[in-house]
């Protein structure tokens, strides 16, 4: 890598829950080639974590398969993005999924006060 003047830095070692997260945040960023990345694709879809029948919950670390390398790789160059301003900034612009309402509760209180329901009347 680094003979192909590919910038690279050392990861610093966190646990694998901090890389997914990183990875959560860098993908809806990603603009991925469909034919080039196929396999790529293919171990972050099939990477998860081992459900246990006995105890009826999912293990704390994804189950090691033939995903775990490639979702591996993603997992560390997001660490390693997360580190650049770049996607820092762009994740904090970011547009929520779901706003939150505009109302306050003064403005629901005055929308209700002139309602007329009956349940108003029928307080003591």
């Amino acid at each position: 890598m680094i003979d192909a003047d590919f910038p690279c830095m050392v990861v610093p070692k966190l646990s694998k829950q901090h890389g997914i997260d990183a990875a959560r945040k860098v993908l809806p960023l990603c603009t991925i080639n469909r034919v080039a990345c196929y396999d790529g694709v293919e171990a972050l879809r099939a990477y998860k974590r081992k459900f246990n029948e006995l105890t009826k919950a999912f293990a704390e670390t994804p189950e090691h398969t033939w995903a775990s390398n490639g979702a591996d790789a993603f997992r560390y160059m997001s660490l390693v993005c997360m580190e650049k301003s770049a996607v820092k900034d762009a994740v904090r612009k970011a547009e929520p999924i779901i706003k939150p309402p505009e109302y306050t509760l003064d403005k629901l209180w005055k929308d209700r006060e002139g309602s007329g329901h009956r349940y108003e009347k029928l307080r003591m």
